[in-house]
C-alpha cells in the first residue's frame, strides 16, 4: 500500500517495498530540493502507512518525533525486498516496457494514467507489446533501463 501512496508526490524519485523484521516498509528516494522529509513523513502519517517511522539520523528522528510518530532507528538490519515490487504496474503489459525508476514509481501509483509519463518511443513499444501478447516479452520491472531496452528490442525484432 505505501509504495503507491508515495508514487505521485512531486519530488519522489522512486519507491521500493520490503520487510524490516516483521514490519512492512517502503524505501522512498526523494529530491529534498523539491519535497522535504517532513512533508513525506506527514503524508505517511495521514495515510496511515508509516507506523513506526524508521529514521536514518538525528534530523529525521527530530521531524518524526515532532509529528508524534513512533520512531525506530533504521539501524543495520537488512531489509528483505519484496519480489512483487511495483505490484500495480506488474499486473499488465506495462511490466514489459522499459522505463526509468521514476516513471515506474509514478505509473505504479496511477496505472490508468500511464501514457502521461511515457515517451513517444515507449508508447510505440507498448503498442507493439499489446499487439503481440504471446511474444516472449521479459519483465522490465527492476531491470536497468538500457538493459531492458536491449531485451525488448531483441524480442520486437523477432516479431
Amino acid at each position: 500500500m505505501g509504495e503507491a501512496e508515495f508514487g505521485l508526490i512531486k519530488g519522489v524519485l522512486s519507491t521500493r517495498p520490503g520487510w524490516l523484521g516483521p514490519v512492512e516498509v517502503v524505501e522512498v528516494r526523494f529530491n529534498p530540493k523539491v519535497v522535504s522529509y517532513k512533508t513525506l513523513a506527514r503524508h505517511a502519517r495521514r495515510r496511515r502507512c508509516a507506523s513506526p517511522i524508521f529514521v536514518s539520523g538525528p534530523s529525521q528522528e527530530k521531524v518524526a518525533r515532532q509529528l508524534g510518530a513512533t520512531v525506530k532507528p533504521r539501524g543495520r538490519a537488512a531489509i528483505r525486498w519484496v519480489k512483487d515490487n511495483k505490484y500495480y504496474l506488474s499486473q499488465g503489459p506495462l511490466k514489459y516496457l522499459p522505463m526509468t525508476d521514476t516513471q515506474a514509481t509514478r505509473i505504479n501509483a496511477k496505472v490508468s494514467q500511464a501514457a502521461h509519463w511515457l515517451s513517444p518511443r515507449q508508447k510505440k513499444l507498448l503498442q507493439t507489446i499489446r499487439q503481440h501478447p504471446g511474444a516472449p516479452w521479459p519483465s522490465a520491472i527492476g531491470v536497468p533501463f538500457q538493459k531492458a531496452w536491449l531485451r525488448a528490442a531483441k524480442v520486437a525484432a523477432g516479431i
